[in-house]
Parts: C-alpha cells; structure tokens; sequence
C-alpha cells in the first residue's frame, strides 16, 4: 500500500517514540523557521494563555464568525486557521509584558526582574 513519504515517516515516528533516528529524520524534514523557533521558546507562556483564550477570545470569535462559514471543509479549514492565527498575535503583547516583567515565570527562574527577584541564585 502506498503511503506518501511523509505520512510514512510521521507513522515510523508516532510509532517508536523513544528512537532517536525518527526524531532527527523528522527534524531534517522541517527546516528552520523564524516563527517556529519563537513559538517554541515562548510555548510556556502560549500553554498558559490557552484556557483563557480558549474559553473567551474562541467563544466570541466562534459565535461570530460561524455565520460566515458555509459548513464546506474548505471554508471551515480556513476559518479555524485564521482563528489560530488571531489568537497567537494575540498573545504576542502578553509575551513581551510577561518576558520584560516576570522572566522567572515564563521558564527563565535565574533572571532578577523588576517584580520579582531571581528564583535561582
């Protein structure tokens, strides 16, 4: 049965997690990407903001926008992208105020911040 290569090489992944040949060769299969690279330094604070934007930001968004949505797959993949999108821009501002006033919360405990000392000395 024929599987496109990608598919093959995320099964042999999901699979044998444990194996460190999966996970270089996915890694080789993603480039580097600016943006990747900051969602994943930032993920802590992205994880924490979830619930909140979840339960609110989502909600409004989602009974708003349902209206323009035909129920087509299509337009449906792109309505939940852009909600995606919107929501990460979103947090953008929570990142830089949470980053510049309380480093030692969002996985950086040896920084001394302007509101709280260093966790680690």
């Amino acid at each position: 049965m024929f599987q496109p290569p990608l598919l093959r090489h995320l099964n042999l992944f999901l699979k044998i997690p444990h194996s460190n040949y999966h996970n270089d060769h996915l890694s080789k299969l993603i480039r580097p990407n600016k943006l990747l690279e900051y969602l994943g330094r930032n993920s802590l604070i992205l994880m924490g903001l979830n619930g909140f934007y979840f339960q609110f930001i989502n909600t409004i968004f989602v009974n708003q926008g349902i209206r323009f949505v035909s129920g087509s797959s299509l337009s449906i993949f792109i309505f939940c992208g852009t909600l995606t999108c919107i929501s990460l821009l979103l947090c953008i501002p929570f990142i830089l105020l949470l980053g510049k006033y309380l480093p030692q919360l969002t996985g950086k405990p040896k920084v001394e911040g302007p509101i709280l000392p260093s966790l680690i000395h």
